[in-house]
Formats: C-alpha cells, sequence, structure tokens
C-alpha cells in the first residue's frame, strides 16, 4: 500500500487517496480523487498502475494504454 501512495505522490497525484474496498475489482474515482482497490489485490502493483492510468485517462483507449505500459516500465520495468 506505502508503494502505491508513494507511486500517486511521484506523479503528482498528492491529492488522491487509496479505499480499500471488498468488491473483487478495482475502480479510478474521479469525483472523490480516490483509487479503489479490492482487498486482495492491494499487493499487486499492476493492478494499482491499471487504475492509476484512469486518472489520465477514464477509458481504456490507446492514450491509456500507452500510458499504463509507460507507468508499468517506469514502476515494476516491465
Amino acid at each position: 500500500m506505502r508503494y502505491i501512495k508513494f507511486i500517486l505522490d511521484d506523479l503528482g497525484y498528492k491529492e488522491w487517496s487509496i479505499k480499500i474496498i471488498d468488491s473483487g475489482g478495482g475502480l479510478c474515482v474521479h469525483k472523490t480523487h480516490e483509487i479503489w482497490l479490492d482487498r486482495k489485490h492491494t499487493g499487486n502493483c499492476v493492478w494499482a498502475l491499471h487504475e492509476i492510468a484512469h486518472i489520465k485517462h477514464p477509458n481504456h483507449s490507446a492514450l491509456w494504454g500507452d500510458h499504463f505500459t509507460a507507468l508499468c516500465v517506469k514502476y515494476i520495468g516491465a
């Protein structure tokens, strides 16, 4: 969880927070500046990066995909 918050801060999203949920998924909530992650995914950096990429690109567009890939390369080297 600390690493996810570090990433948010590092990207300049200091006003964003992480909310742990029990829904089986994740969500980027622009209205409240929250990244919702299911409890079972809190240790999954790729899942968190998926939702963080939605801060800038709400839809699964090519731009979102490029941004998600860049985040993965920067933070996990994949």
